[in-house]
């Protein structure tokens, strides 16, 4: 097929150059149209009366010079592909060329019918590719204005829905409340005497007002987690502590819907360290599901089981319900899915409570497991660390590298000791206590080494930490003005050292070793090892016989 011819303006005052540049394009494979002027003006109005493929110009013309010729000929035809012809070989000259807007230069002294033809096919080319790059930059800003839009008028939705879903769980607060407390003084025949069959009435009202407030907890913590607003309280406290919280709530719900509920908290003195709150909470919606879907005359057992090894207590709990197949597994811990296992309208609800069981459980640096038969029952189980500093911490490592990696954050976790005078009362070191704790951030923790001394470990970097020392100073002056009793002792703030998770793991954890070392964990800590090797800290304290 027969190649379109080429319309070439080609810019030569010179007539022998002009006749040696038609000579070479005419001895060419490819058909060129060749339109020739000599000076600026006459191929500017040419350029513009008539279709132009290539423009050829040399860059003395009567008319401009050759510091000016590329730049006015690239204003009036910005589209137009052009071609510099020059005497001069140089690479300085070529930049500055190129950097006026052409696409290619010959020299005259090197003209040849191959190298002109495909300096022109190759400047055509590279300005069709321009005008599509220039064509899809200006299509890009568009859409990135349009995105930039929808994410502002997304982000505001989000913002109005979470603020629409905190109002409307705050608001239900106090109408449940009352609800809760006027029944349960009826039920208890404190305004007037009722009948057995009342009494179980108004336990059942009772226990959907429970019902209620626990979905708004659920609400609320959803909320939070999804805003990243979620922190924890995480303390050492007893297995007892947590159970305590719950059991009383958890036996009447079993006891209204006639479930059997057994307990088997055969360590409820061991210690764990965690927010006992929110371990409650994942009990509390564990078991409330246990109950609901294996119906009356079902069986729940929630039993504690403490792993020295793992140095971890694991809370089950089992039903005897109709177990969930390997397909529901698989999604049951995605919000908002429900799973149906059961036909009945009590057991529907906004399937919040499993994902955010497993959410609460990973800010207490736990793992969220579930076995379940088809007919035979389910066991949702979840673990706490014990209260041991050095296992602690590696959790909490694993768990800040997951989250840095995750939003491609600088991988540094700084530890600070926070001191206050060992003269101080008791109540006042609480208080210091209560006081550190509120400050924390949810990727934060706060250790207590002693009762006066406390070891806070946060995603900070080394020159991040002053700024945050002067803060935590600011706060404390600003509580202080606020406490009927005196002020808080001064806290003093001392760096331990700043270093990256997964390269400087050991000394992140041999600094705690070094903390800890008088604390009764140093005999656990003897048996852990980090990749195969005891942390350099604890073999000197053990060498010394600590």
């Amino acid at each position: 097929m027969k190649r379109q011819a080429i319309d070439v303006l080609l810019i030569e005052d010179d007539d022998v150059d002009a006749e040696i540049v038609k000579r070479a394009l005419g001895k060419s494979q490819s058909s060129f149209r060749v339109c020739r002027v000599t000076t600026l003006a006459q191929a500017l109005a040419t350029a513009e009366s008539q279709h132009v493929d290539v423009i050829l110009t040399d860059l003395t013309l009567p008319d401009s010079g050759c510091s000016e010729t590329p730049a006015k000929i690239r204003q009036s035809q910005p589209l137009v592909p052009l071609i510099i012809l020059t005497g001069l070989a140089s690479r300085e000259l070529a930049e500055e060329l190129l950097e006026a807007g052409a696409q290619d230069y010959v020299v005259k002294d090197a003209l040849s019918s191959d190298c002109l033809e495909r300096s022109i096919r190759h400047a055509i080319q590279r300005q069709h590719n321009c005008i599509r790059i220039r064509e899809l930059l200006d299509e890009l800003e568009v859409k990135q204005e349009l995105l930039e839009t929808n994410n502002r008028k997304l982000t505001r939705l989000y913002s109005q829905a979470h603020e629409f879903v905190d109002n409307v769980s705050h608001e239900f607060r106090t109408p449940l409340t009352v609800i809760k407390e006027y029944t349960s003084l009826m039920r208890e025949g404190l305004v007037g005497s009722v009948s057995d069959e009342q009494s179980r009435l108004l336990s059942v009202v009772e226990d959907r007002a429970d019902d209620l407030n626990i979905m708004v907890d659920d609400m609320l913590d959803n909320s939070k987690l999804e805003a990243g607003m979620l922190c924890a309280w995480r303390k050492e406290c007893s297995v007892a502590e947590i159970i305590d919280r719950v059991r009383n709530v958890l036996q009447r719900k079993a006891d209204v819907r006639q479930v059997s509920l057994q307990w088997d908290v055969s360590e409820p003195t061991t210690r764990v360290y965690c927010d006992a709150e929110k371990a409650g909470r994942v009990i509390t919606n564990l078991a409330i599901n246990a109950i609901k879907f294996c119906g009356s005359n079902g069986a729940v057992q929630i039993a504690v089981h403490a792993e020295a090894t793992e140095q971890e207590v694991w809370i089950r709990i089992s039903d005897n319900g109709p177990g969930i197949d390997e397909t529901a597994l698989a999604e049951i811990c995605q919000r908002f899915t429900q799973v149906s296992t059961h036909d009945s309208e009590e057991t529907k609800g906004f399937g919040l409570g499993l994902n955010i069981a497993q959410q609460l459980v990973q800010l207490n640096f736990g793992e969220l497991s579930i076995q379940s038969q088809p007919t035979v029952g389910s066991t949702f189980s979840f673990s706490i660390p014990m209260s041991n500093p050095f296992e602690i911490v590696k959790r909490y490592l694993n768990q800040i590298d997951l989250l840095q990696r995750a939003d491609t954050d600088s991988d540094v976790v700084s530890m600070i000791a926070c001191s206050v005078d060992e003269t101080a009362d008791p109540a006042s070191m609480s208080d210091v206590d209560r006081f550190l704790n509120c400050r924390l951030r949810r990727n934060d923790i706060l250790l207590r080494s002693q009762s006066n001394r406390w070891v806070l470990a946060l995603p900070l970097a080394e020159d991040q930490l002053e700024d945050y020392f002067s803060r935590l100073q600011s706060e404390r002056l600003t509580a202080n003005r606020n406490r009927p009793h005196g002020p808080l002792p001064n806290v003093n703030f001392e760096s331990l050292g700043s270093w990256r998770v997964v390269a400087q793991r050991s000394q992140i954890l041999d600094c705690v070793v070094t903390e800890f070392s008088s604390d009764r964990a140093v005999a656990i800590m003897a048996s852990e090892s980090v990749d195969g090797a005891f942390p350099a800290a604890l073999q000197t304290s053990m060498a010394e016989g600590i």
